[in-house]
């Protein structure tokens, strides 16, 4: 979801992520979060999708002061 909320922002098909929050009729914080994960490293986005992550893994986490460097992110969550 985040790669394809982020491609219609960069698209300039919505400007805002207000507009695209009210496009989708979801709310605008839930889009901004959800838009932050975006920058997961590749290995942890494979990881969430197979079921494989480990307990310190949470939304909480993963959304509230993500670092952008991935190095960081594995070290993080314990990868």
């Amino acid at each position: 979801m985040a790669h394809q909320y982020a491609q219609m922002l960069e698209s300039g098909r919505y400007s805002t992520i207000l507009e695209l929050a009210k496009a989708l009729k979801l709310d605008r914080s839930y889009v901004a979060r959800t838009l932050s994960l975006v920058n997961l490293a590749p290995d942890i986005i494979v990881a969430v999708m197979q079921g494989k992550t480990l307990p310190e893994m949470t939304l909480a986490k993963a959304v509230n002061n993500l670092p952008e460097d991935w190095q960081e992110q594995r070290e993080m969550f314990g990868f």
